[in-house]
């Protein structure tokens, strides 16, 4: 008598080895849908830099990554060797890309005409087929003056650092950075941009995060420079003004902007000679930043001198005011052994975590400090 329901249905053996084969096969059905999900995750950031591409290469790259349907969003051609024929062809397929970032520092062969050029292709994203690009890196192409105003209409970043622009690109960018107001980050180390330079972007440099780190500016920039960025200091996110020749003058200047940096997050001003009463003029208008995060002070001339105990105390009453301050770094200055015992009494009182460098305890070093 057969007891099995229903009737005539397969054996048990059977049944659960139908059972294991469907499993496997839902298995390896979910292990390739995973797959691509993680494939199409891994090409939403390409990174092709130093692979000596040039023009040729970057055509292959393009018909692959550069066209409606990819799911490239952000593209690393640094150091490749490509030329204003390259930036012609970005030019033509950036409108029709969904990429949003694009990096093409190291290409000295681009120049003024490779930056006019992709600047073509640079047509803001809400008009009829403009480009989604958003976030530009041109850092070391030997871009002159001419070529820098070109490159700021519809970008919300843009880097410009380590190229040859000086004054006169300084007041053609000026007057391109007033018609940019998507613009919110602007990279300008290492130019040639100096002082004078300096006070014509005062007055047009709206944007939350500048870096205008060697630049030459010296006291007399830096001053003109916080005088234009004065009416628009609730919106500073980020500001570097390292390695300028600056002195104890312009310290006054640059406090009464951070005063009204309500916003601020980072400041670098490492690398100038500010000297003791300098860092105390900076540090007395950080206090109560509650956003600030991060300062940079590495070799600021803080001497071992009694002006080092000033510097040394307005620092203190910026650990206390600050909460979000996570690191400080005092590298480089000249700390004497009174110096060193306080720098570590503050570990002791405040919330300092730990000191890095090499052997992660030396005090000299960056101090990372932990809520």
């Amino acid at each position: 008598m057969d007891l099995r329901w229903p009737p005539n249905a397969a054996p048990t053996g059977f049944a659960t080895a139908a059972a294991l084969s469907a499993g496997l096969a839902l298995f390896a059905a979910l292990r390739l849908l995973l797959a691509g999900r993680e494939k199409r995750h891994r090409q939403q950031a390409v990174d092709l830099s130093g692979r000596g591409l040039g023009d040729a290469g970057l055509a292959a790259v393009a018909a692959r990554l550069l066209v409606r349907g990819s799911h490239c969003r952000s593209l690393d051609l640094r150091r490749n060797a490509l030329s204003i024929d390259s930036a012609a062809l970005l030019a033509r397929t950036l409108p029709r890309s969904p990429l949003e970032r694009l990096s093409l520092g190291g290409n000295p062969r681009l120049g003024d005409k490779g930056a006019a050029v992709l600047s073509q292709g640079l047509r803001p994203r809400f008009l009829r087929h403009g480009s989604q690009l958003r976030a530009l890196d041109l850092s070391g192409c030997d871009i002159r003056d001419a070529g820098a105003a070109a490159l700021a209409r519809s970008l919300s970043e843009l880097s410009l650092a380590d190229n040859v622009i000086d004054i006169r690109g300084a007041a053609a960018l000026a007057t391109a950075l007033e018609k940019s107001p998507a613009l919110r980050r602007m990279d300008l180390g290492s130019n040639f941009i100096q002082k004078e330079g300096a006070a014509l972007l005062g007055r047009a440099l709206r944007r939350r995060k500048n870096g205008l780190q060697n630049n030459e500016l010296g006291d007399a920039g830096v001053a003109a420079l916080c005088a234009g960025l004065r009416q628009h200091a609730s919106e500073l996110e980020w500001l570097d003004l390292s390695d300028n020749g600056l002195g104890p003058a312009c310290c006054k200047a640059l406090a009464e902007l951070l005063q009204g940096c309500t916003s601020l997050r980072a400041l670098r001003v490492h690398s100038n000679a500010i000297g003791d009463s300098g860092v105390c003029q900076i540090a007395g208008a950080l206090r109560a930043k509650r956003r600030l995060q991060r300062l940079d002070l590495t070799g600021c001339g803080i001497g071992p001198a009694g002006a080092r105990a000033l510097a040394a105390s307005a620092l203190y009453d910026l650990l206390c005011t600050a909460p979000s301050l996570v690191v400080l770094d005092l590298r480089d200055n000249e700390f004497d052994e009174e110096g060193l015992r306080q720098l570590r009494k503050w570990g002791l009182h405040n919330r300092l975590a730990q000191l890095e460098g090499s052997d992660r305890i030396d005090p000299e070093l960056c101090m990372l400090l932990l809520d």
